[in-house]
């Protein structure tokens, strides 16, 4: 079932649209950190806003059962000061996805339910999303 549903939301997922800004930078690292990654410019900042862009995959899956898959509205963010998810904040893509705890793989797509909704989320894997930027590059 995972393979299909995988393949059916590469199909017809839509990335998440993140902030275009670095803002998300000082929710998720230090101040110190998130000022070296935007001072650094480049490759290094463009990575990082990639992986935020295209880090979650979401996909209306109906009628596929997705009971079985964690809930993706009860993962924590990465600081306190990040906001609780909601099913609506993850259908309308409006959040950023490096501010949670994924437990991101680095070769196998972690799956996640959006809720009590139709909607799986598919956070892709280290390897895969380095393999993307630098094919965009």
């Amino acid at each position: 079932m995972k393979i299909f549903v995988f393949a059916f939301a590469l199909f017809t997922g839509t990335a998440l649209f993140a902030q275009s800004s670095t803002e998300w930078l000082y929710q998720r690292f230090s101040q110190e950190e998130a000022d070296a990654i935007i001072n650094s410019g480049g490759q290094k900042l463009a990575y990082y806003q990639f992986i935020n862009a295209n880090g979650c995959v979401v996909s209306d899956v109906a009628p596929k059962d997705i009971s079985n898959f964690p809930n993706a509205t009860e993962v924590s963010g990465v600081k306190m000061n990040v906001p609780v998810l909601t099913e609506q904040m993850i259908v309308s893509g409006d959040f950023d996805c490096e501010l949670y705890q994924w437990n991101r793989s680095e070769t196998d797509v972690q799956y996640y339910r959006v809720g009590n909704t139709s909607y799986l989320m598919m956070v892709q894997p280290n390897g895969l999303l380095r393999t993307k930027f630098t094919e965009q590059q």
